[in-house]
């Protein structure tokens, strides 16, 4: 998986390319342990470019939003019909802030 970030808004954003699956898990989260030092504020995550995402890649969504970035919201930027497929199913889209949809 690669990533790139850049400052957005109140915090960092990234993006993800390529696969979340239990292929690529403990790779994928390397990558984005590398990048928790850098999160001052909240986190967007931009998933349009996410290939292909299985459990793996929903519980490493978890994982981050709870235990590596546990006083942080995670707000989903983008997505793309395959992502969203697994998001859905698993109902984690509603654990995670979506900006156009946030309450203020």
């Amino acid at each position: 998986m690669n990533i790139s970030m850049q400052p957005y808004e109140d915090g960092l954003s990234l993006k993800l390319v390529g696969e979340m699956t239990i292929y690529t898990a403990q790779e994928s989260y390397q990558a984005l342990l590398s990048h928790r030092e850098s999160v001052v504020g909240d986190l967007y995550l931009d998933l349009s470019e996410v290939s292909e995402m299985d459990t793996a890649g929903v519980q490493l969504l978890l994982y981050l939003d709870r235990h590596m970035l546990p006083n942080h919201h995670i707000h989903i930027l983008q997505s793309n019909p395959s992502v969203d497929t697994v998001l859905n199913l698993y109902d984690i889209k509603t654990l995670l802030v979506e900006p156009d949809t946030e309450e203020g």
